[in-house]
């Protein structure tokens, strides 16, 4: 989990780096797609914060089993946080590409 924390933090400063070195011609370009991305980055943000739930109900011994109906041997917080984080990082290529493009 450390690797993906590393590799999410070095993501999002390269993203704050893409868009402050942006001209006005890429501004007009992009207004369409930035929701998009915007959208899938809040879908992974939500998995991380959805996994540090899991992992505080599990901590403290809530049984989140039966209150999702899900089996807590198959729905952990090392999954969820795979899961987002590998959403994460689809969408970072995403938004470089389509960076790039438009420069």
């Amino acid at each position: 989990m450390g690797i993906r924390v590393g590799i999410a933090l070095q993501m999002l400063f390269m993203c704050l780096i893409l868009i402050l070195s942006a001209n006005e011609a890429i501004d007009e370009l992009s207004n369409l797609y930035y929701p998009l991305f915007r959208g899938v980055f809040l879908l992974s943000f939500f998995g991380v914060e959805f996994a540090l739930m899991l992992f505080a109900w599990k901590r403290t011994g809530i049984d989140y089993g039966s209150i999702f109906d899900v089996s807590p041997h198959k729905t952990n917080y090392h999954a969820v946080v795979r899961a987002a984080s590998t959403l994460m990082s689809l969408n970072f290529v995403c938004f470089v590409a389509y960076w790039l493009t438009l420069t």
